[in-house]
């Protein structure tokens, strides 16, 4: 959605905090089993019977003012996932900066490299204050260092920790990894031109079997 295509193999979902009991049971009554649960996130894996053709899904907890302002600037997603919301280039880089800072250890150079092709795909200027604010960490932190945090009124995000997650790599089923990748011409056919642009036209790396 916003210029940059990158395989991920798992369901990332942004909920409120007060969502957490009815998600739970929306995921559950889907086929799912809770497979780690903490303070700031939700994380579920397809049913043995369900794993090939399943994706793991990953519930994060947002406060209701951080919900109301990724829902205020979110986009409209591809044809392929009809009434789903994007968040808008600003709060993805916001989330992936905060990922980097904050996250799971085994992400920070996927997270890092999403940011630096979003920034390339999208021109932006890395000078820019705006941009300065996703990578430096001020006084009004996007971080959220406990659920006893008071409520603090800014046009930032308040975002918690999520480095208890586990990573969806080894949780995904191979077949249904594969299968999603077959999928994606079908699903997005207004994004595959564009993608396909973005290509080099030679592949610097070569994996030999």
């Amino acid at each position: 959605m916003h210029g940059y295509p990158r395989n991920t193999f798992d369901l990332d979902l942004i909920i409120r905090r007060s969502d957490r009991t009815e998600w739970t049971a929306h995921a559950l009554s889907l086929g799912y089993s809770l497979y780690r649960e903490g303070p700031t996130f939700l994380q579920f894996n397809p049913l043995q019977s369900t794993a090939s053709t399943a994706l793991p899904l990953d519930l994060m907890l947002v406060n209701e003012d951080t919900f109301a302002k990724l829902w205020a600037e979110s986009v409209p997603g591809p044809t392929g996932a009809t009434g789903a919301r994007v968040v808008s280039l600003r709060h993805l880089l916001a989330l992936k900066c905060h990922a980097i800072k904050h996250g799971h250890p085994g992400r920070v150079v996927k997270d890092a490299d999403d940011v630096l092709r979003l920034v390339q795909a999208n021109g932006l200027d890395l000078n820019d204050s705006a941009m300065h604010e996703l990578w430096t960490e001020p006084k009004n932190s996007m971080k959220e260092s406990s659920e006893r945090s008071p409520k603090r009124e800014s046009a930032e995000l308040v975002l918690p920790d999520w480095d208890g997650m586990d990573d969806s790599a080894g949780r995904v089923h191979p077949a249904a990894a594969f299968d999603l990748c077959e999928q994606y011409p079908a699903l997005f056919p207004e994004l595959i031109e564009k993608w396909r642009s973005q290509r080099p036209e030679k592949c610097l790396i070569e994996f030999v079997l």
